[in-house]
């Protein structure tokens, strides 16, 4: 139990050291407009391979062998 508190206080005191260059940067409005627009293309694409999955190995359901949501 020691152990996992010594990592988990090493762990956040790595990323505190991590994000502090980045904190000190001076504001880009311009990269938080494209981080806001990217996150919402991804989601719209999420939502939409999960009613429309492509026919490939990573969407197939071996438990009901089908590349379609399966609804109950």
């Amino acid at each position: 139990m020691i152990f996992t508190f010594i990592l988990l206080l090493i762990s956040i005191l790595f990323g505190q050291y991590l994000s502090y260059p980045f904190l000190e940067k001076p504001e880009y409005k311009q990269l938080e407009i494209m981080s806001v627009v990217l996150l919402a293309i991804i989601f719209v694409i999420g939502g939409y391979l999960t009613f429309h999955p492509i026919k490939n190995f990573f969407f197939w359901d071996p438990e009901k062998e089908t590349y379609e949501r399966v609804y109950k």
